[in-house]
């Protein structure tokens, strides 16, 4: 069954416009305009020492318990405000497709974080027009928002509290 589909031609113009050069923000988010802040299930930047404790040994219970808190703040955040999903479509992966999600079920489903040490490539992205922010799921366990303005910030810092999760 499917999880989501196209928005409307219009809908996808109108996100283009809002969200231009989606598939550079990762790259140089300060010269498209953008700010960023991250979600982490540490309360912290870890140093190079911790990372290689936290990270490098962590346990298939840890990983999961970690994976759980963020996927509740991804969910939630996404039941409370209206979101859409980023495909990346193409032979290059340089054309930038917006899909509604069909269903609460195929929504969770579809923002499942992938193992903490898999690469950023295939993970998901997700655009809040209303709050003007891109999440981008992240590896190590720490997923990242770019936005322009701050104001929607008060929804995610509450959600992330009620997740176990930090605003880094």
């Amino acid at each position: 069954m499917k999880c989501f589909r196209n928005v409307s031609p219009e809908k996808q113009i109108e996100l283009q416009n809002q969200f231009p050069a989606i598939d550079d923000l990762f790259d140089d988010y300060n010269k498209l305009g953008y700010k960023n802040a991250s979600i982490s299930v540490y309360d912290h930047w870890l140093t190079r020492e911790e990372a290689e404790e936290q990270l490098d040994k962590v346990s298939d219970d840890q990983q999961i318990k970690h994976n759980i808190k963020l996927h509740s703040f991804c969910c939630n955040l996404t039941n409370e405000v209206t979101s859409y999903l980023v495909k990346f479509k193409g032979r290059y992966k340089n054309k930038v497709v917006f899909k509604e999600f069909l269903s609460s079920s195929g929504r969770e489903k579809s923002i499942i974080p992938l193992e903490y040490n898999y690469g950023d490539k295939w993970r998901f992205v997700i655009v809040f027009p209303s709050l003007n922010l891109v999440y981008f799921e992240g590896s190590d366990f720490t997923h990242h928002f770019y936005y322009r303005d701050i104001s929607g910030f008060k929804v995610i810092e509450n959600i992330a509290k009620q997740s176990g999760v930090h605003v880094l």
